[in-house]
């Protein structure tokens, strides 16, 4: 692995050298933008060359630098396409079917594993339900990127996780790039004296709004923390803890609430699976006790929601945070809006849906009046359904729903059981890093979507592919030979 080590000094100093002129392009108008592309071009032949002798280096890389990669619409305007995240799925998607005879045996293990009969599943009512789609190029177009993505980055890491040497040194590749765009983010908000204002305007560039990038850290301090503990020298330790460290107290200065609870709901998680074989009872009647107790809020809450919404300026973390106890604070009135159109919309067409990725275009018809707000729109260029199951009940109907629910569950399951069953502690912290991280916008995932954003499908495939990999090659008691 030394060659590839130095491989990524290079690339990441090429990549920092060149950063400014990037920067200065995007935010520039004029011929400035265009310079963005000579440089992305410049740096795609150095990658291409690196990856001819071995793939696993581009798809490292397309990890890598997730945190800064762009979209030509921020570029030069137009299509959105991610760079370098859809053409990287492409091209494993491609090199998957052209190696399938090859991948044989791991395409056999990894397409039994029960993660990928839901998936496929998933993939194939998608595929029936584009047939009676509102807007069915749009339907296709959603269908093809989520199968590409799926193929290109679950598959293609599952078989890559396959070989034991490649699964740890993924964990460290982003320390750099995500250190590069947490200077840029907490450099400038603290210009702006780390208000909540302000958290909506720094993350540009690289993200397109707030809440995604808080998301994408949500995630990634799982990864960062807890991989450090698998780190081969003390230099990619420290490296590690410190980028992840700092990366939790920009998720504080994110200001998102979703982002806040799926963390605290990982953290927990933590403390259950430890604690498991101890404490198993108590965790059972405190689910039960949760089950209740949701059950005796919810209509309470609803009926708060019929009020009036409120704008209550948001000024310091802790008011945001207890904004989350006022059900009448605008923010959380509009959430409900969405999920109420989204359910009305599932009335509407409960098995097909209006086809994945019309959402968007038709929810504003059936917006109640009653938890409208003054952020409301009727136009249809923006806004989302604010949850992955309600999303894909309106647009898959409500076996779609149930398959992202089912997804979701099952996948934080399985990651649990191998993680109380492995014997070999780093298979085990892998196991408890992929569960963690998902987790974290699992939760996230009920009171926002994301999974349409190149920044959060990526890591979300890759640590399903991981979880799917260990179970398939590595989970097994010390002593025997891995893959």
């Amino acid at each position: 692995m030394g060659s590839l080590t130095k491989r990524w000094y290079l690339i990441g100093l090429i990549g920092l050298l060149l950063m400014p002129l990037v920067i200065v392009s995007i935010v520039s108008e004029g011929y400035y933008k265009w310079l963005t592309l000579y440089i992305l071009g410049g740096l795609a032949i150095v990658v291409a060359y690196i990856s001819i002798r071995n793939l696993y280096y581009l798809w490292y890389l397309t990890f890598a630098v997730l945190p800064l990669s762009l979209t030509l619409e921020e570029i030069i305007g137009g299509a959105s396409v991610a760079i370098p995240s859809d053409l990287a799925a492409i091209l494993f998607l491609g090199v998957v079917l052209l190696r399938a005879k090859q991948w044989k045996r791991e395409l056999l293990q990894i397409f039994r594993h029960p993660l990928m009969w839901i998936l496929s599943g998933y993939v194939l009512w998608i595929a029936f339900t584009t047939l009676f789609s509102v807007d069915v190029v749009v339907s296709l177009k959603a269908l093809l990127s989520f199968t590409w993505y799926l193929v290109g980055f679950l598959v293609f890491s599952a078989i890559v996780f396959s070989r034991r040497a490649y699964l740890f040194s993924w964990l460290f590749g982003p320390v750099l790039p995500l250190l590069v765009l947490l200077l840029w983010t907490l450099g400038n908000h603290a210009m702006l004296g780390f208000s909540f204002k302000g958290s909506y305007k720094v993350v540009y560039p690289f993200f397109r709004e707030r809440t995604i990038y808080a998301a994408y850290l949500s995630v990634m301090v799982f990864i960062l923390l807890l991989g450090s503990s698998l780190a081969q020298h003390s230099r990619q330790k420290f490296g590690a803890l410190a980028v992840g460290i700092l990366t939790f107290v920009a998720l504080i200065l994110s200001y998102t609430r979703g982002a806040w609870l799926g963390t605290l709901a990982a953290g927990y998680l933590i403390i259950v699976v430890r604690t498991w074989r101890l404490l198993k009872k108590l965790y059972f009647l405190l689910g039960i006790g949760l089950v209740f107790f949701i059950s005796w809020i919810a209509p309470q809450i609803f009926k708060e929601l019929s009020k009036k919404a409120t704008v209550t300026r948001k000024v310091t973390i802790a008011q945001h945070f207890t904004s989350l106890l006022r059900p009448t604070d605008v923010s959380s009135k509009e959430r409900l809006n969405r999920w109420v159109a989204a359910y009305h919309m599932i009335l509407d067409r409960p098995w097909t849906g209006f086809g994945m990725g019309n959402f968007t275009k038709h929810y504003a018809p059936y917006q109640s009046r009653k938890f409208k707000t003054w952020i409301s729109t009727n136009r249809g260029e923006t806004g989302s359904a604010h949850s992955e199951f309600l999303l894909a009940a309106a647009e898959t109907g409500v076996i779609g729903g149930l398959f992202v629910l089912l997804w979701f569950v099952v996948s934080t399951l399985i990651a649990a059981r191998g993680y109380l069953t492995a014997q070999d502690k780093a298979i085990k912290q892998l196991y408890l890093i992929a569960m963690t991280a998902l987790v974290a916008y699992y939760v996230h995932g009920i009171v926002n979507n994301f999974l349409d954003h190149d920044k959060m499908i990526i890591p979300v495939m890759i640590l399903n592919g991981l979880i799917i990999s260990l179970d398939r090659f590595h989970r097994q008691p010390l002593g025997k030979k891995s893959v």
